[in-house]
């Protein structure tokens, strides 16, 4: 068509997938955008650059997320113009041209960053591409699960021994309260806000509290159960006691199901929190903690009720 042009996507789930696609992009006309995402697999902020950032002949574009597809979606606020600036640097060094920034996730309907504080991000990216400054501090759930296989050297990361899985949620521990003392911040306020603004934002850290227990509860079953698989330990496995504290976890994470259910009812509750605090998705994790817990137990061997 005359006066378009035409720019290609990359995405693959793993280094054997990216390859192919690498090569069948290098046998495209030369005048063909290959648009590329800045981190291989997903938009997770703590993967690495894109390997497919190389010298080559042809345009390249980077693709940024604005919405936080794997960070909140919008729905809590969460602002990675540190590491957007960091991104958009190294791709300018390989020669890069263009930039796309992605503002919705298509499986999230009736919703895009430019509706949510997230919008600074698109806002923020774009000043960057102008050359201004644009400063935030960044924030985001750290995702481990997958690096490696883009990372190699990250693989040790998911290997358990106890110190670590204890480290790991003493870690996740923190968060509860750092997310309180802003909510709390928000919450006061501030004379420039516009009154109706200051409540939106200010339910949305209330909301925010709630989903960082929930993420803290689930992430303390999800390494209890990592760790309660043979093929992960770095040591002689969870001890009598670990189960007990794993029947625990469990317990909790059940009683934050019960609490949250009721937002399925709620109308006046938007569908995308909804979606993002799923009572079921919980209720899954809960099922295979038991699951794992019990087989674990009976590997073990008596001594422990569950």
């Amino acid at each position: 068509m005359a006066g378009k042009r035409l720019a290609v996507r990359d995405f693959a789930y793993k280094p054997k997938d990216h390859v192919p696609l690498l090569s069948a992009v290098d046998a495209m006309p030369d005048d063909v955008i290959f648009c590329i995402k800045a981190t291989p697999h997903d938009f997770y902020p703590t993967f690495p650059d894109n390997p497919a950032f190389v010298p080559r002949a042809r345009p390249k574009w980077i693709e940024y997320d604005t919405i936080g597809q794997v960070f909140g979606w919008g729905v809590f606020p969460c602002l990675v113009l540190d590491n957007l600036r960091a991104r958009l640097a190294h791709v300018a060094a390989q020669g890069a041209s263009g930039v796309s920034f992605r503002v919705e996730w298509e499986r999230i309907n009736d919703f895009w960053s430019l509706d949510t504080l997230n919008a600074i991000n698109a806002i923020g990216g774009a000043t960057i591409v102008r050359g201004e400054v644009a400063d935030a501090e960044s924030a985001w759930p750290i995702m481990r699960d997958a690096l490696h296989t883009w990372q190699p050297d990250r693989a040790p990361d998911l290997s358990m021994t106890g110190p670590r899985v204890k480290r790991l949620m003493a870690e996740k521990q923190r968060a509860p309260e750092a997310v309180r003392t802003l909510a709390n911040d928000v919450r006061a306020g501030d004379r420039s806000l516009p009154a109706v603004l200051h409540a939106r934002v200010a339910e949305q850290f209330d909301r925010y509290m709630v989903y960082i227990e929930g993420f803290v509860l689930c992430a303390d079953v999800c390494l209890y159960g990592r760790w309660a698989d043979p093929s992960r330990w770095d040591d002689a496995g969870p001890a009598a006691s670990d189960l007990v504290s794993f029947a625990h976890a469990i317990d909790r994470l059940d009683a934050f199901d019960a609490r949250i259910r009721p937002l399925t009812e709620a109308a006046d509750v938007p569908h995308q929190v909804v979606m993002l605090m799923d009572h079921r998705r919980v209720a899954d994790i809960v099922r295979e903690g038991h699951d794992i817990l019990c087989r674990l137990q009976a590997a073990i061997g008596p001594g422990v009720t569950v």
